[in-house]
């Protein structure tokens, strides 16, 4: 018997897209960035696609939140780097 592949869910995408505003409302969407970074380091530091498609989000998306609150996804990706030589 073959089994039916599930596809995308448009509705579970708005909801969840819903879901994580609420949670970037409540710690601040660069918090919210910084803890997609460090999920996703390998070797290496991820690049912006690579977090923006972590948190699917477009790529204008995330610099566009990060800016209002202050602050590039540069600047905070140097921070990040910054504090984890730090420790």
């Amino acid at each position: 018997m073959e089994q039916k592949r599930v596809n995308a869910d448009d509705h579970l995408l708005r909801i969840l897209g819903a879901q994580s505003d609420r949670i970037a409302g409540e710690q601040g969407f660069k918090k919210v960035v910084k803890q997609s970074v460090l999920r996703r380091i390998t070797p290496e530091f991820p690049n912006l696609n690579q977090v923006t498609s972590h948190l699917n989000r477009g790529t204008r998306t995330v610099p566009l939140k990060l800016k209002i609150e202050g602050i590039t996804f540069t600047q905070m990706w140097n921070e990040l780097r910054f504090e984890m030589a730090k420790k």
